[in-house]
């Protein structure tokens, strides 16, 4: 499974040596920003009613279940 690559990719300096250093933290994955960017929508559907689907799981679970699967049909979407 991909995660996309970075979100926000950072600019990479070429050192003297040739060497490639980017300039500062990877930061989050374009998976991760499609999961939270999902996030509302998913809450949004969420009937007060809603129970967990198995033992030890909470809501939290399934909604961000939810947000990662949305995120990977986005990544393969756009990988097409």
């Amino acid at each position: 499974m991909s995660n996309g690559g970075p979100a926000f990719p950072v600019p990479e300096v070429l050192l003297q040596n040739g060497q490639v250093r980017p300039t500062g933290a990877a930061g989050m994955t374009l998976r991760d920003y499609f999961a939270a960017a999902a996030l509302p929508a998913i809450i949004g559907r969420v009937p007060g009613g809603t129970r967990p689907t198995g033992p030890g799981r909470t809501i939290q679970d399934e909604v961000a279940d939810a947000a990662y699967a949305q995120a990977d049909a986005m990544i393969a979407a756009r990988d097409k």
